[in-house]
C-alpha cells in the first residue's frame, strides 16, 4: 500500500512544521558545536568548574549547591542559612526554580551535573532567541545562523559560569519573543507567563525591568509612529509585565525585602550614593579599551588569569557575537529608511553604553560596579543590526562597497584595541583567530556576489562559518590557559585538614576552626563540614549590627 501509515502521516506534519524544523536545525548545530567545544567536560574528564579567575565556580557555586543539595535532602526547606547564618537571605541563596532544579540531583552528583545544566542554558537561550528573532527577518536560514552566534556569544561563554547569568541569557529572548507576540489573539498572556518565569529562576529583578525600559525606548525610537509605539508600551506592554511581576511576587517580595535589608543598598556601607556620583561621568580611557576590545571576545586579553582587563575574566565588558556578523551590519545602509534608522540608533546606543557607566550601573540596580547582564544587552542590540543586514544579502545582495566598510570598521577597532592596550595584556594567537576568521568570511562573501557561489549554497556556508567560528573562538574560553577541576582536585589546598587533623589529636571536643581570614570561601566550609561561614554577600543591617555589638 502506498498510504502512510498514522505514525509516517504525523511524522511529515512534523517534519514540515517549519518552528520544528528551524528548532532541529539549530539543535543539530548547537549539539556538533558542544560536543567539540565541551568534549573534556562531557566526558568527565574535567568538571564544570575552575580553580583560576573563575574559582567561584568550584568554592562558591558548587560548594553552596553541595550544602543546599544536602540540606534539602535531610531538612527540606529551612529557614538556615548555611553561608551566612544569623537571618542571611536563605530565599535568594536557594529559592530560584534554576537551583532548586539542581539541587535536586542531590549532593553526590551536583558537580557533574553542572555541564549538564549549563548546556542546556546554552540550547534553550538560543532556540528562544530563534523564536524571537524570526519575527524580523524574512529567512529562516537568517535566523539559525543568528541563534548559533547567540548560542555561543561572549556572554554565556564567560558570563554563563556564574549561573545566575546563564539564566538571564535564556530569559531575556523569551520576554522579547513574547512581547512581539502580544498583538496575536490569545497571545496577551504570553508576556506575564515569561517575565513571571524568569524572575522565578532567578533572573534579577532590577535588570529585567531597566532592560524593559530601554526596549522601550529603542522601539520607539526605530518606530515609524514613534507616539503610537510609546502608548502601546505605555498601555499594553508594561501592564503585562507587571502582571508578571505580580505572578512571582510569592517567591520575589521575601527577596527584595531582604536585598532592601543589606548594606548594599541602606545604611553607613551603602554603595548606592557613591555609584549614582559616578554613574554620568564618562567613562575612563582604559574602560573604553577593553569595551572595544570585548567586541572581540574578551579571550583577546589573555584567558583566566591571563586577563588583566577590567575588572577581570568574569566581571570585564565583552560584546562578541561573531566577526562574520559583525561586519556585515553596515549592509543595513543598503536597506530601507527603516533599516537605516535601526542601524542608526543602533550605533548610537552602542557608543553611549561604551561612554557612559550609567547603563551598566542600573543594570544592577546601583547596588555595585559589575558589567554582568549589561552586556547582554549590547550582544542582543547587535545581533538584531546583523541579522537584519545578513537577510538583506540572503534576500538581496552582498553591497561590496559597505562590505568594504564593515571590514574596514571591524579591522579598525581591532586595530585600537591592541594598539592602546598594554602590549603585555594582548593574546596574539586571538588576535590571529580573528584575523583568520574575517578574512575566510569576506572572501566567502565576495565570491558569492561575484557568482562563483551559488544563492541556495551561500546560507549554508555561512551556517557552518557560524559552526566553525563558535569552536574555535569559545573551546579556548573553557580549556586553554585554565586551572581545570578534576577528581583529584582538593579545593582547599591551604593545609586546613592537615591541621585540623593535628588539634583533634590533641583535643576530640573541638568542633570547627574558625579562621581571622578569607582563603577559600565556602570550600571550607565543605573541609570542616559546617554551616556558617564569613562571606562578603548580603549582610542585613541586622547582622552587621549585631556583630558590631559583639565585637565581631
Amino acid at each position: 500500500s502506498t498510504r502512510p501509515h498514522s505514525h509516517s502521516r504525523f511524522l511529515l506534519l512534523f517534519m514540515k512544521s517549519d518552528p520544528i524544523k528551524f528548532c532541529l536545525v539549530l539543535a543539530g548545530c548547537q549539539l556538533i558545536a558542544s560536543i567539540l567545544i565541551f568534549s573534556e567536560f562531557l566526558s568527565g574528564k574535567f568538571f564544570f568548574a575552575y580553580l583560576d579567575i573563575g574559582s567561584d565556580s568550584y568554592k562558591q557555586v558548587f560548594a553552596g549547591t553541595w550544602y543546599l543539595a544536602r540540606t534539602m535532602l535531610t531538612e527540606g526547606f529551612t529557614g538556615w542559612s548555611f553561608q551566612i547564618g544569623l537571618g542571611g537571605p536563605t530565599t535568594a541563596l536557594m529559592g530560584d526554580l534554576a537551583s532548586l532544579l539542581v539541587q535536586s540531583t542531590g549532593p553526590n552528583i551536583v558537580l557533574q551535573a553542572r555541564i549538564f545544566v549549563y548546556l542546556t542554558k546554552l540550547a534553550l537561550g538560543g532556540i528562544f532567541f530563534l523564536f524571537f528573532i524570526r519575527h524580523f527577518v524574512q529567512r529562516w536560514e537568517t535566523a539559525v545562523i543568528s541563534a548559533i552566534a547567540y548560542s555561543f556569544c561572549g556572554f554565556i561563554v564567560i558570563n554563563g559560569q556564574w549561573d545566575g547569568e546563564a539564566t538571564a541569557f535564556v530569559f531575556y529572548p523569551l520576554v522579547l519573543w513574547a512581547i512581539t507576540q502580544h498583538r496575536r489573539p490569545g497571545c496577551a498572556l504570553s508576556l506575564p507567563i515569561a517575565v513571571a518565569l524568569s524572575l522565578l529562576f532567578g533572573t534579577f529583578f532590577v535588570s529585567l525591568g531597566v532592560f524593559l525600559v530601554f526596549s522601550c525606548l529603542l522601539c520607539i525610537a526605530c518606530s515609524d509612529k514613534p507616539q503610537s509605539m510609546a502608548l502601546d508600551w505605555i498601555r499594553k506592554i508594561f501592564p503585562l509585565a507587571a502582571l508578571g511581576y505580580l505572578l512571582a511576587s510569592p517567591y520575589l517580595v521575601p527577596v527584595v525585602l531582604q536585598l532592601m535589608d543589606t548594606s548594599r543598598v541602606s545604611g553607613g556601607q551603602s554603595l548606592v550614593q557613591s555609584i549614582l556620583n559616578k554613574s554620568v561621568a564618562v567613562s575612563d580611557w582604559q574602560l573604553i579599551v577593553a569595551q572595544v576590545g570585548g567586541l572581540f571576545h574578551k579571550d583577546l586579553f589573555g584567558v583566566g588569569n591571563a586577563y588583566r582587563g577590567y575588572f577581570n575574566y568574569l566581571e570585564g565588558p565583552g560584546f562578541y557575537f561573531g566577526f562574520t556578523l559583525l561586519i556585515l551590519i553596515p549592509q543595513l545602509w543598503s536597506g530601507s529608511q527603516r533599516d537605516r534608522r535601526l542601524l542608526a540608533v543602533g550605533v548610537i546606543a552602542f557608543v553611549a553604553y561604551v561612554l557612559f557607566p550609567v547603563f551598566r550601573f542600573a543594570a544592577m540596580g546601583f547596588a555595585a560596579p559589575y558589567f554582568r547582564v549589561s552586556t547582554l544587552w549590547i550582544t542582543i542590540l547587535e545581533l538584531m543590526l546583523a541579522a537584519k543586514a545578513l537577510d538583506l544579502v540572503l534576500t538581496t545582495a552582498v553591497n561590496l562597497r559597505l562590505l568594504f566598510v564593515g571590514v574596514l570598521v571591524s579591522s579598525a577597532l581591532l586595530l585600537f584595541a591592541v594598539l592602546a592596550a598594554p602590549p603585555e595584556t594582548i593574546w596574539f594567537a586571538h588576535v590571529w583567530r580573528v584575523i583568520g576568521i574575517t578574512s575566510l568570511s569576506t572572501l566567502v562573501l565576495v565570491l558569492f556576489q561575484q557568482g562563483w557561489i551559488t544563492a541556495n549554497r551561500l546560507p549554508l556556508l555561512l551556517m557552518l562559518l557560524a559552526v566553525v567560528e563558535a569552536v574555535l573562538i569559545a573551546r579556548p574560553s573553557f580549556v586553554q590557559g585554565r586551572t581545570m577541576v578534576d577528581g583529584n582536585v582538593q579545593g582547599y589546598n591551604d593545609k586546613t585538614l592537615a591541621a585540623l587533623t593535628e588539634i583533634r589529636k590533641l583535643d576530640h571536643g573541638v568542633f570547627r576552626i574558625e579562621k581571622d581570614y578569607n582563603s577559600v570561601s565556602l570550600a571550607d566550609a565543605m573541609a570542616q563540614d559546617y554551616m556558617g561561614i564569613k562571606s562578603y554577600s548580603l549582610h542585613s543591617r541586622g547582622m552587621v549590627d549585631f556583630h558590631i555589638g559583639a565585637g565581631l
